[in-house]
Protein backbone atom coordinates (compact mmCIF):
# COMPACT_ATOMS: atom_id res chain seq x y z
CA UNK A 1 0.00 0.00 0.00
CA UNK A 2 2.80 2.41 0.89
CA UNK A 3 4.61 1.67 -2.35
CA UNK A 4 1.42 2.28 -4.33
CA UNK A 5 0.88 5.66 -2.67
CA UNK A 6 4.51 6.59 -3.34
CA UNK A 7 4.25 5.71 -7.02
CA UNK A 8 0.97 7.63 -7.40
CA UNK A 9 2.36 10.71 -5.62
CA UNK A 10 5.59 10.61 -7.58
CA UNK A 11 3.76 10.35 -10.90
CA UNK A 12 1.42 13.21 -9.97
CA UNK A 13 4.27 15.46 -8.86
CA UNK A 14 6.32 14.62 -11.93
CA UNK A 15 3.38 15.51 -14.14
CA UNK A 16 3.00 18.84 -12.33
CA UNK A 17 6.67 19.70 -12.75
CA UNK A 18 6.70 18.69 -16.42
CA UNK A 19 3.52 20.69 -16.92
CA UNK A 20 5.14 23.74 -15.37
CA UNK A 21 8.10 23.38 -17.72
CA UNK A 22 5.86 22.86 -20.74
CA UNK A 23 3.75 25.95 -20.19
CA UNK A 24 6.96 27.91 -19.64
CA UNK A 25 7.82 27.51 -23.31
CA UNK A 26 7.72 30.27 -25.88
CA UNK A 27 4.05 29.79 -26.86
CA UNK A 28 1.74 32.42 -25.44
CA UNK A 29 -1.11 29.93 -25.31
CA UNK A 30 0.61 27.91 -22.61
CA UNK A 31 1.20 31.04 -20.53
CA UNK A 32 -2.41 32.08 -21.00
CA UNK A 33 -3.51 28.74 -19.56
CA UNK A 34 -1.16 28.88 -16.61
CA UNK A 35 -2.32 32.43 -15.88
CA UNK A 36 -5.71 30.93 -15.00
CA UNK A 37 -4.25 28.44 -12.49
CA UNK A 38 -5.96 28.62 -9.08
CA UNK A 39 -3.05 30.08 -7.12
CA UNK A 40 -3.47 32.60 -4.26
CA UNK A 41 -2.78 36.13 -5.41
CA UNK A 42 -0.37 36.88 -2.57
CA UNK A 43 1.75 33.86 -3.46
CA UNK A 44 1.76 34.88 -7.12
CA UNK A 45 2.90 38.37 -6.20
CA UNK A 46 5.74 36.99 -4.07
CA UNK A 47 6.93 34.59 -6.77
CA UNK A 48 6.71 37.04 -9.68
CA UNK A 49 10.18 38.52 -10.34
CA UNK A 50 10.54 42.26 -10.82
CA UNK A 51 11.78 41.83 -14.39
CA UNK A 52 9.11 39.30 -15.40
CA UNK A 53 7.82 41.53 -18.21
CA UNK A 54 11.32 41.88 -19.70
CA UNK A 55 11.90 38.12 -19.49
CA UNK A 56 8.65 37.41 -21.30
CA UNK A 57 9.45 39.99 -23.97
CA UNK A 58 12.91 38.55 -24.63
CA UNK A 59 11.38 35.07 -24.93
CA UNK A 60 8.72 36.35 -27.33
CA UNK A 61 5.86 35.47 -25.00
CA UNK A 62 2.73 37.60 -24.99
CA UNK A 63 1.42 37.15 -21.45
CA UNK A 64 0.94 39.06 -18.25
CA UNK A 65 3.92 39.17 -15.84
CA UNK A 66 1.87 37.37 -13.19
CA UNK A 67 1.95 34.26 -15.40
CA UNK A 68 5.59 33.79 -14.41
CA UNK A 69 4.63 33.81 -10.73
CA UNK A 70 1.83 31.32 -11.30
CA UNK A 71 4.12 29.00 -13.28
CA UNK A 72 6.68 29.15 -10.49
CA UNK A 73 3.94 28.36 -7.95
CA UNK A 74 2.93 25.29 -9.96
CA UNK A 75 6.57 24.21 -10.10
CA UNK A 76 6.98 24.72 -6.34
CA UNK A 77 3.89 22.63 -5.62
CA UNK A 78 4.99 19.82 -7.90
CA UNK A 79 8.51 19.79 -6.47
CA UNK A 80 7.30 19.77 -2.86
CA UNK A 81 4.87 16.92 -3.52
CA UNK A 82 7.58 14.95 -5.32
CA UNK A 83 10.07 15.45 -2.50
CA UNK A 84 7.52 14.71 0.23
CA UNK A 85 6.36 11.56 -1.54
CA UNK A 86 9.80 10.07 -1.04
CA UNK A 87 9.03 10.01 2.69
CA UNK A 88 6.42 7.31 2.02
CA UNK A 89 9.28 4.92 1.29
CA UNK A 90 12.01 6.42 3.50
CA UNK A 91 10.77 8.92 6.13
CA UNK A 92 14.05 10.91 6.44
CA UNK A 93 13.74 11.73 2.72
CA UNK A 94 11.04 14.25 3.60
CA UNK A 95 13.78 16.91 3.72
CA UNK A 96 13.97 16.60 -0.07
CA UNK A 97 10.73 18.57 -0.31
CA UNK A 98 12.54 21.89 0.19
CA UNK A 99 15.20 21.53 -2.54
CA UNK A 100 12.66 19.91 -4.84
CA UNK A 101 10.32 22.89 -4.40
CA UNK A 102 13.18 25.29 -5.12
CA UNK A 103 14.05 23.35 -8.26
CA UNK A 104 10.42 23.47 -9.37
CA UNK A 105 10.37 27.24 -8.90
CA UNK A 106 13.44 27.57 -11.12
CA UNK A 107 11.95 25.63 -14.03
CA UNK A 108 9.92 28.52 -15.59
CA UNK A 109 12.88 30.90 -15.37
CA UNK A 110 15.18 28.36 -17.01
CA UNK A 111 12.61 27.72 -19.73
CA UNK A 112 12.28 31.44 -20.42
CA UNK A 113 16.06 31.80 -20.59
CA UNK A 114 16.31 28.96 -23.07
CA UNK A 115 13.46 30.37 -25.16
CA UNK A 116 15.12 33.79 -25.20
CA UNK A 117 18.44 32.26 -26.27
CA UNK A 118 16.78 30.29 -29.08
CA UNK A 119 14.91 33.39 -30.20
CA UNK A 120 18.14 35.40 -30.20
CA UNK A 121 19.78 32.80 -32.43
CA UNK A 122 16.84 32.98 -34.83
CA UNK A 123 17.03 36.79 -34.94
CA UNK A 124 20.79 36.65 -35.53
CA UNK A 125 20.27 34.18 -38.39
CA UNK A 126 17.56 36.31 -40.04
CA UNK A 127 19.42 39.59 -39.69
CA UNK A 128 21.82 39.43 -42.70
CA UNK A 129 19.00 38.91 -45.21
CA UNK A 130 16.91 41.59 -43.52
CA UNK A 131 19.79 44.07 -43.74
CA UNK A 132 20.24 43.30 -47.44
CA UNK A 133 16.55 43.91 -48.10
CA UNK A 134 16.60 47.17 -46.15
CA UNK A 135 19.68 48.31 -48.07
CA UNK A 136 17.98 47.57 -51.40
CA UNK A 137 14.85 49.46 -50.39
CA UNK A 138 16.80 52.46 -49.08
CA UNK A 139 18.96 52.54 -52.21
CA UNK A 140 15.77 52.61 -54.28
CA UNK A 141 14.69 55.79 -52.52
CA UNK A 142 12.33 54.46 -49.86
CA UNK A 143 12.21 56.03 -46.42
CA UNK A 144 13.45 53.82 -43.63
CA UNK A 145 10.00 53.37 -42.08
CA UNK A 146 8.52 52.28 -45.41
CA UNK A 147 11.48 49.96 -45.97
CA UNK A 148 10.95 48.37 -42.56
CA UNK A 149 7.23 48.04 -43.31
CA UNK A 150 7.97 46.25 -46.59
CA UNK A 151 10.35 43.95 -44.77
CA UNK A 152 7.72 43.14 -42.15
CA UNK A 153 5.08 42.40 -44.78
CA UNK A 154 7.24 40.05 -46.83
CA UNK A 155 9.16 38.17 -44.14
CA UNK A 156 8.32 36.07 -41.10
CA UNK A 157 10.00 35.27 -37.83
CA UNK A 158 10.84 37.01 -34.55
CA UNK A 159 12.90 39.76 -36.23
CA UNK A 160 9.97 40.74 -38.44
CA UNK A 161 7.67 40.71 -35.41
CA UNK A 162 9.97 43.00 -33.44
CA UNK A 163 10.41 45.41 -36.34
CA UNK A 164 6.63 45.47 -36.72
CA UNK A 165 6.33 46.30 -33.02
CA UNK A 166 8.86 49.10 -33.57
CA UNK A 167 6.76 50.62 -36.35
CA UNK A 168 3.56 50.38 -34.31
CA UNK A 169 5.24 52.10 -31.37
CA UNK A 170 6.50 54.96 -33.55
CA UNK A 171 3.14 55.40 -35.28
CA UNK A 172 1.27 55.54 -31.97
CA UNK A 173 3.39 58.46 -30.77
CA UNK A 174 6.22 56.76 -28.90
CA UNK A 175 9.50 58.63 -29.03
CA UNK A 176 11.68 57.07 -31.71
CA UNK A 177 14.68 56.75 -29.42
CA UNK A 178 12.54 55.02 -26.78
CA UNK A 179 11.15 52.70 -29.46
CA UNK A 180 14.68 51.84 -30.54
CA UNK A 181 15.68 51.09 -26.94
CA UNK A 182 12.65 48.82 -26.60
CA UNK A 183 13.70 46.95 -29.73
CA UNK A 184 17.19 46.43 -28.31
CA UNK A 185 15.83 45.19 -24.99
CA UNK A 186 13.39 42.74 -26.57
CA UNK A 187 15.86 41.29 -29.07
CA UNK A 188 18.89 41.23 -26.75
CA UNK A 189 21.18 40.72 -29.76
CA UNK A 190 24.30 42.81 -30.27
CA UNK A 191 23.79 43.01 -34.03
CA UNK A 192 20.41 44.67 -33.48
CA UNK A 193 22.08 47.29 -31.31
CA UNK A 194 24.50 48.00 -34.17
CA UNK A 195 21.54 48.37 -36.55
CA UNK A 196 19.85 50.84 -34.22
CA UNK A 197 23.06 52.85 -33.92
CA UNK A 198 23.28 53.06 -37.71
CA UNK A 199 19.67 54.22 -37.96
CA UNK A 200 20.18 56.90 -35.31
CA UNK A 201 23.42 58.07 -36.90
CA UNK A 202 21.75 58.32 -40.31
CA UNK A 203 18.88 60.35 -38.87
CA UNK A 204 21.10 62.70 -36.87
CA UNK A 205 24.05 63.17 -39.25
CA UNK A 206 22.54 62.27 -42.61
CA UNK A 207 25.15 59.59 -43.35
CA UNK A 208 24.38 57.11 -46.17
CA UNK A 209 22.35 54.32 -44.62
CA UNK A 210 22.61 51.76 -47.43
CA UNK A 211 26.40 51.53 -47.15
CA UNK A 212 26.19 50.97 -43.39
CA UNK A 213 23.49 48.33 -43.80
CA UNK A 214 25.51 46.38 -46.35
CA UNK A 215 28.59 46.54 -44.14
CA UNK A 216 26.59 45.27 -41.17
CA UNK A 217 25.13 42.50 -43.31
CA UNK A 218 28.62 41.30 -44.23
CA UNK A 219 29.70 41.56 -40.58
CA UNK A 220 26.65 39.57 -39.45
CA UNK A 221 27.39 36.82 -41.96
CA UNK A 222 31.02 36.66 -40.86
CA UNK A 223 29.89 36.46 -37.24
CA UNK A 224 27.45 33.65 -38.08
CA UNK A 225 30.22 31.79 -39.91
CA UNK A 226 32.58 32.11 -36.95
CA UNK A 227 29.85 30.96 -34.58
CA UNK A 228 29.18 27.89 -36.73
CA UNK A 229 32.88 27.04 -36.79
CA UNK A 230 33.10 27.42 -33.01
CA UNK A 231 30.12 25.13 -32.50
CA UNK A 232 31.65 22.58 -34.87
CA UNK A 233 34.96 22.75 -33.00
CA UNK A 234 33.15 22.31 -29.68
CA UNK A 235 31.34 19.22 -30.95
CA UNK A 236 34.54 17.18 -31.32
CA UNK A 237 35.29 16.90 -27.55
CA UNK A 238 31.66 15.96 -26.91
CA UNK A 239 31.85 13.18 -29.47
CA UNK A 240 35.10 11.95 -27.94
CA UNK A 241 33.51 12.00 -24.49
CA UNK A 242 30.57 9.91 -25.68
CA UNK A 243 32.97 7.51 -27.35
CA UNK A 244 35.09 7.19 -24.22
CA UNK A 245 32.14 6.81 -21.85
CA UNK A 246 29.79 4.64 -23.90
CA UNK A 247 31.46 2.90 -26.82
CA UNK A 248 34.84 2.01 -25.29
CA UNK A 249 33.38 0.37 -22.13
CA UNK A 250 30.86 -1.53 -24.26
CA UNK A 251 33.65 -2.85 -26.52
CA UNK A 252 35.76 -3.77 -23.50
CA UNK A 253 32.87 -5.67 -21.93
CA UNK A 254 32.35 -7.56 -25.16
CA UNK A 255 36.03 -8.50 -25.33
CA UNK A 256 36.12 -9.55 -21.67
CA UNK A 257 32.95 -11.63 -22.07
CA UNK A 258 34.44 -13.37 -25.10
CA UNK A 259 37.66 -14.13 -23.22
CA UNK A 260 35.73 -15.46 -20.23
CA UNK A 261 33.67 -17.75 -22.47
CA UNK A 262 36.80 -19.10 -24.13
CA UNK A 263 38.50 -19.55 -20.77
CA UNK A 264 35.45 -21.36 -19.46
CA UNK A 265 35.45 -23.71 -22.42
CA UNK A 266 39.16 -24.46 -21.96
CA UNK A 267 38.78 -25.09 -18.23
CA UNK A 268 35.72 -27.24 -18.83
CA UNK A 269 37.55 -29.27 -21.46
CA UNK A 270 40.56 -29.75 -19.19
CA UNK A 271 38.39 -30.81 -16.25
CA UNK A 272 36.23 -33.08 -18.38
CA UNK A 273 39.23 -34.75 -19.99
CA UNK A 274 41.02 -35.43 -16.70
CA UNK A 275 41.14 -39.15 -15.66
Amino acid sequence: MTLTLFVAAALTATWAVVRAQKVAGAESGGWARVARAPVPGELVERLTPADAEDRLARAGVRAEPCAVGRARAVGVGGGVVLGASCALVWPPAAVLAIPAGAAGAAIPSLALRRAAAARGRRIRADLPQALDLLAICVTGGMAIDRAIGALVRHTEGPLAEELGQLLRSVRTGTDRRAAYEGLIERCCVEEVRALVESLEQSEELGTPLAVALLAQSKSARDSARRSALERAAGAAPKIQLVTAVVLVPAAMLLIVATLLLQLGEQIGGAVGGAP
